[in-house]
């Protein structure tokens, strides 16, 4: 409701604030030694905690939240649309956790633990952007409810721009010093290698400009598309990555690999779709893609070159080096990537 009524930064102060309450409330389980049930208490604890709160914040702020009895025609309608919702979310739970379950049946433990730990700080970014588009998202509702198509084509255009940029900033970060971070953090037996680092920061990257124009999507309510290539996507996912991991034996590399083909339905099929809606041609879209992928090529075989050259066992050093690597990254991923137009959105 807050999102709709674009007030959904109202929330941000106490959704930030129970991020830490969540941590400090599991710690303390963990160290009552209480084990998994414990923690699972706790998130429970954390659920109710939020969703009281969040429903304080709407009685404040929204003068017209109540119950009301609706007529049959609007709960048809609802749930006609709540079902491919749900079914939206079970696909996309097939799609982002069946790494971890086909990595474990068809290959080791030992490489589901590296390969989680590995991944951490690239699905890090995943939620930083989830963050970003989610706080774009009730406004660019409005416009395609008003039929106004050519700003929303605009925004969304600025959108997958910026997320581009955070992508390929921190993305270069991450192949320069995830090898330090995880040698820190839990050990250098537990790094990957660089082209399973690589592999899953590609990975990662695709995902998130999928889920970007998945967000969109739900917003024109052309859902059974979606979903239905949603479902596609998922099945190829699935076999192509138990087939390189299994039969192949190429570790995590493969599981990637696998995963990436199977998303390229959704890659080339989500832009398809909201260019129909948003008068957007396809061949428009991917002249577009063109500038953004040469630098995005350029800056990830730098920083390949140059990551055995970098490391550190200081995490004040590391800190200090992925911040300046950050930077300097996206400054040149700015100018070189984006046009004139494009940054322009951006600064704005």
């Amino acid at each position: 409701v807050l999102r709709g009524e674009n007030m959904g930064y109202k929330r941000m102060g106490m959704t930030t604030l129970l991020v830490f309450v969540q941590g400090a409330v599991i710690a303390l389980a963990l160290a009552l030694g209480t084990g998994i049930v414990g923690v699972a208490v706790a998130t429970l604890i954390d659920t109710l905690l939020t969703g009281l709160l969040f429903l304080a914040i709407v009685r404040s702020y929204v003068p017209w939240f109540s119950s009301a009895r609706p007529s049959r025609g609007e709960v048809r309608v609802f749930f006609g649309l709540s079902a491919w919702f749900l079914i939206w979310r079970l696909v996309i739970q097939l799609i982002t956790a069946s790494d971890v379950v086909v990595l474990g049946m068809l290959s080791s433990v030992e490489q589901v633990t590296s390969y989680t730990l590995t991944k951490y700080t690239p699905e890090a970014l995943i939620s930083l952007v989830a963050i970003v588009v989610g706080g774009v998202a009730p406004g660019l509702g409005g416009m395609l409810g008003a039929g106004n198509l050519h700003k929303a084509a605009r925004v969304r255009g600025e959108i997958m721009a910026g997320t581009w940029l955070l992508a390929t900033g921190a993305g270069v970060t991450i192949l320069l010093w995830n090898r330090s971070f995880v040698q820190l953090w839990v050990g250098h037996e537990y790094y990957v290698g660089v082209v399973p680092s690589l592999m899953i920061m590609l990975m990662m990257i695709q995902f998130v400009l999928i889920r970007n124009d998945a967000n969109i999507i739900d917003l024109t309510l052309n859902l059974r598309s979606k979903v239905l290539l949603g479902m596609l996507s998922a099945a190829i996912s699935l076999a192509g990555a138990g087939l390189l991991v299994r039969y192949f034996g190429l570790g995590i590399t493969g599981l990637c690999l696998g995963l990436m083909l199977g998303r390229t339905v959704l890659s080339l099929g989500y832009p398809l779709i909201i260019g129909r809606h948003l008068g957007l041609a396809p061949a428009g879209q991917l002249a577009s893609a063109v500038r953004p992928g040469l630098a995005m090529a350029l800056l990830f075989a730098a920083a390949l070159a140059l990551q055995p050259m970098l490391a550190t066992d200081s995490w004040l050093v590391l800190v200090a080096a992925t911040g300046t690597t950050m930077l300097a990254t996206s400054l040149l991923a700015f100018y070189g990537g984006l046009t004139a137009g494009q940054r322009a959105g951006i600064v704005r």
